[in-house]
């Protein structure tokens, strides 16, 4: 009976193995693995992680393992981090993609001049996409977290493009700082993306 019980453990187990690998195969959408270098981050820095919501829709995080920040002893200092992921997409269908949050932490001197400045921008290679830039002003130590969806950057009809993520933070005035950070289990940087059949183009959507 033992034997038996572990047999069918062991089919069970194939099973489920079998499905997740199939589910995946069935994935209109995959990302490769990422890459992410610059002046503020290592490759072994960041980590990205996508999740499907349904047969159409998913979510792509980014979540900085060392903090990607900057902090001034001078007039100004900026750093960046900018990144690479390969997207594998069904044949006849396109990927867009939406940038859903960012978040950090900031923190300026009771100095006039003092601020602080993020910028970020996404897009499909040889493509243009949306562009995200916040300016903090007030003094002290202020969380943040910027959650208005940006517009979607569509992928080329039918291809596998990278995905670029370019993210850069400024620092004004003698010890002011920024930095994006996780917080509540949310990641620093959260895209939502929708997969859709390729269409002909029209006047108000080339990009299909």
């Amino acid at each position: 009976m033992r034997s038996l019980v572990v047999a069918l453990s062991s089919v069970l187990a194939a099973c489920a193995l079998h499905d997740a690998a199939a589910a995946s195969a069935r994935a209109p959408v995959s990302f490769g693995a990422a890459t992410f270098l610059g002046s503020g981050c290592r490759p072994a820095d960041v980590a990205v992680a996508s999740a499907m919501d349904g047969d159409a829709s998913g979510r792509l995080s980014v979540t900085f393992l060392k903090a990607f920040a900057v902090e001034s002893n001078v007039a100004r200092k900026r750093v960046a981090c900018n990144g690479v992921i390969p997207v594998s997409v069904e044949e006849g269908k396109a990927v867009g993609i939406a940038q859903k949050r960012i978040a950090g932490v900031v923190d300026l001197p009771e100095q006039a001049g003092a601020s602080a400045q993020l910028t970020t921008e996404f897009f499909f290679s040889g493509k243009q996409g949306p562009t995200t830039q916040k300016r903090f002003d007030a003094a002290g130590r202020h969380p943040f977290a910027l959650d208005e969806e940006t517009a979607i950057a569509w992928s080329p009809c039918g291809s596998s493009p990278a995905l670029r993520i370019n993210t850069a933070l400024v620092a004004a005035g003698p010890r002011a700082h920024i930095t994006l950070v996780s917080a509540d289990e949310q990641p620093a940087m959260e895209f939502i993306f929708h997969v859709r059949d390729c269409q002909a183009p029209s006047p108000v959507d080339s990009d299909l």
